[in-house]
């Protein structure tokens, strides 16, 4: 049965060097895994590439789509929730 399976397909090999490795391993040292400097310098240069005044990071896709949800039902609701 197991011969009768399709061969795995190949996943992207990543390109990681020193430079990538420099900066995870300053984000572990900031004590801030997440919301820290670099998700800010993140958003900001997301921003900036795309040409609009805000960008967000998130953890997952679902949450953007809440997002997103929550924002077109009622603005006011959507800023409320995230300045809380």
């Amino acid at each position: 049965m197991a011969e009768d399976l399709l061969p795995p397909i190949p996943l992207a090999s990543p390109v990681l060097g020193a430079e990538e490795e420099n900066a995870v391993i300053d984000v572990l040292r900031s004590g801030r895994l997440s919301m820290g400097e670099r998700t800010l310098a993140f958003e900001a240069g997301f921003s900036e590439r795309l040409g609009v005044a805000h960008a967000r990071a998130v953890s997952s896709g679902l949450l953007r789509l809440t997002q997103s949800f929550m924002s077109a039902r009622s603005p006011c609701l959507w800023m409320s929730i995230r300045s809380a």
